[in-house]
């Protein structure tokens, strides 16, 4: 029996009916939005010379296309200054055209090399001050002929003004400025005719908007508050992360960085949300018992790169110097060098100092009155004055033998002998920064001088901070597979600072106390001689749910609830509590592991599961950014809920699981 080719290429697709799996329906009326690089040094020829025109041209120049100007003397008296001024520069060519010649100048061009790439007609919009009957516009009849020469020849093309005629149209478009040269850009042609006072130098950062040609002009002033919305140094950021990411090519061997160029896994893509791996996808922390090749470097490199992107303030992306890029992409980067200057992988080697167990003189009033008594302090302040919180008072005794606990801590803190500076643990909330408690808000804005923040406290509580002199923001640098060096890092930058004399703010996301890791650096702190005041924050296992409009606890659905972690310590899994009709169940830190997750919650051969199997229909919500503009919930069911979260494009961390029937 024949068999046809196209039955020959078309796999046997299955009845639509026989599964419940949905996809989006396309929604005509938007556009292909693409980015052009002149990767062949093609041809961008401009029909008409005149200011819009002189407009078109300059958008190629910017992208590396080579620029033809071309104009009919029956349609245009000739260029205007820019286009004549940029063609006596050499900058573009400039070309006169007999009327009905451009087939031959298609041609012409075309054999060139790069060729002829696309083509923009200009001279068919009226002037501002002219009018339609007045030299300088084309008439319809003459633009189409140009567009059917195009058609023919396979070029795509633009009419100004004559939407009915485009292939493709021109958005709304803004390029960052930076008030400093970057490397990762060009400071040629415009930047090096500015004058000192009013110098910027354009930076690799570019905004486009279009309303696919519904209303124009709104788009243009959509495109000004979008751009006045961002911080005005946000092409800076752009760039700095750019040059972190070439340094990171130059780190690794020519093989290695061919390879990992193919297994990149996306990351050089700006929409590929859906292949990438999540920002916080679990890596293999580094112990130092293996070692790690060139591409395995990189790759780990290229992470906190991308981490970095995702949590760090655009201001401080944008103010890195190259020796702090240096720093991260090495000190921090799970490579060292040893006595010859060869790299070596490893775990960082600053660690917390040995935590000692002795026998104390006194005791701190801050820790025998943990709850403060914020209500009745003596002078009425809902916290510390600034002269307490770096001087406080301490009240002294007897040596006194203390129990110690299971941590080898003395229960009862030390006193050191001469206190200078203090330690301020303050949770941070869910996200936004109104949703700060009144103490904690203090802390940032009144009385910290060093402020120590963990990664994911949002760029909106962080903007509290005042920018005087004396006040320094160092976030912490958990790249992946080194949680545990940042951890260490940070809590020792508290000791020092506080040996110094500062007010240390140790910023923590949520509630320090519940998978904060604030049980820890009190201990800590403790065995160097300081207590810490802690202040708590509203912890996202409650308030993000909430935020939700999910009720934890709901009467005739969910009487009791439960909160976990989604990863023990050094990436180790975690025992689930089992099924329970009654009982939610809510788990931090669970997303970038939500396929292991699932497998352990409702496959009945778990070995991390303590109790029964959740039905594959148990009603599962996902939060992202709790309380911040761009919070997302996603709900679903477990048997579903992977499928649905890689459909929704790239994760927002931090996110939270709820799962249970209040969802």
């Amino acid at each position: 029996m024949a068999v046809s080719s196209q039955a020959a290429i078309i796999p046997t697709l299955p009845s639509p009916l026989t599964s419940t799996t949905t996809y989006p329906s396309p929604v005509g009326g938007a556009s292909l939005l693409l980015a052009f690089k002149a990767t062949r040094r093609q041809t961008v020829l401009v029909i008409g010379a005149g200011l819009l025109a002189a407009t078109r041209a300059f958008a190629a120049f910017e992208a590396g296309f080579h620029v033809v100007v071309a104009y009919e003397e029956s349609v245009q008296a000739g260029p205007c200054a820019e286009v004549l001024w940029r063609a006596q520069r050499g900058e573009l060519d400039l070309v006169v055209v007999p009327k009905g010649g451009f087939e031959e100048l298609f041609e012409s061009q075309r054999q060139k090399e790069g060729g002829l790439g696309l083509v923009c007609v200009t001279d068919t919009l009226v002037p501002y001050s002219g009018s339609a009957q007045a030299a300088g516009v084309r008439s319809f009849d003459s633009a189409r002929e140009i567009v059917d020469v195009c058609r023919r020849w396979g070029l795509p093309v633009n009419v100004a003004d004559v939407p009915g005629l485009c292939d493709f149209t021109f958005p709304a478009t803004h390029r960052f400025a930076s008030p400093s040269p970057s490397s990762s850009t060009s400071t040629s042609t415009s930047a090096s005719n500015l004058t000192p006072e009013n110098a910027t130098w354009p930076t690799s950062l570019q905004f486009a908007i279009t309303t696919n040609g519904r209303a124009c002009r709104l788009a243009s002033r959509l495109k000004r508050q979008v751009v006045l919305a961002l911080p005005k140094d946000v092409g800076s950021a752009v760039d700095n992360v750019g040059e972190m990411r070439r340094m990171l090519h130059l780190h690794s061997n020519n093989s290695s960085s061919r390879s990992a160029a193919v297994e990149g896994g996306g990351e050089d893509e700006e929409d590929a949300s859906a292949v990438t791996p999540p920002v916080n996808a679990p890596v293999p922390q580094l112990d130092g018992s293996a070692t790690e090749d060139d591409g395995e470097k990189r790759r780990r490199r290229m992470r906190w790169v991308s981490q970095m992107s995702e949590y760090w303030p655009l201001e401080r992306l944008a103010g890195l110097t190259k020796v702090e890029m240096e720093e991260a992409l090495d000190k921090f980067g799970g490579v060292q060098a040893d006595g010859e200057g060869r790299e070596v992988a490893g775990p960082i080697k600053k660690t917390c100092p040995k935590r000692r167990t002795e026998q104390v003189v006194g005791v701190d009033r801050a820790h025998t009155n943990l709850n403060l008594n914020l209500s009745s302090h003596s002078n009425s302040e809902p916290l510390l004055t600034a002269d307490e919180a770096v001087h406080p008072p301490i009240a002294v005794g007897t040596a006194l033998a203390l129990p110690t606990s299971h941590h080898g801590i003395p229960l009862t803190p030390p006193s050191p002998p001469t206190p200078k500076g203090r330690i301020l643990l303050v949770g941070s909330g869910p996200g936004h920064p109104s949703l700060l408690t009144v103490a904690a808000r203090r802390a940032l804005t009144e009385l910290g001088t060093l402020i120590l923040s963990d990664k994911l406290v949002p760029s909106q509580v962080l903007d509290l901070i005042p920018k005087r002199t004396g006040v320094k923001l160092y976030i912490a640098k958990k790249y992946p597979g080194n949680a545990d060096g940042a951890q260490n890092e940070l809590m020792d930058m508290a000791v020092e600072g506080a040996r110094r004399g500062e007010v240390v703010v140790r910023l923590k996301q949520g509630d320090p106390f519940l998978y904060g890791r604030g049980g820890e650096e009190v201990l800590f702190f403790r065995s160097q001689g300081f207590e810490p005041l802690v202040i708590p924050g509203v912890s996202s296992a409650l308030a993000g749910p909430l935020l939700a409009g999910i009720p934890v606890t709901q009467r005739g659905v969910a009487e009791s609830l439960t909160v976990c972690t989604g990863v023990g310590r050094k990436g180790r899994d975690v025992d689930l509590p089992g099924y329970e009709r009654g009982r939610t169940l809510v788990v931090l830190m669970g997303v970038a592991r939500l396929s292991t997750l699932v497998a352990a919650l409702t496959e009945d051969s778990s070995v991390r599961r303590r109790g029964a199997a959740y039905p594959g229909y148990t009603p599962i919500a996902i939060i992202e950014r709790a309380s911040c503009p761009d919070q997302r919930t996603l709900v679903s069911t477990l048997g579903d809920v992977e499928e649905a979260l890689g459909r929704i494009g790239d994760q927002r961390p931090p996110g939270m699981i709820v799962v249970g029937w209040a969802a």
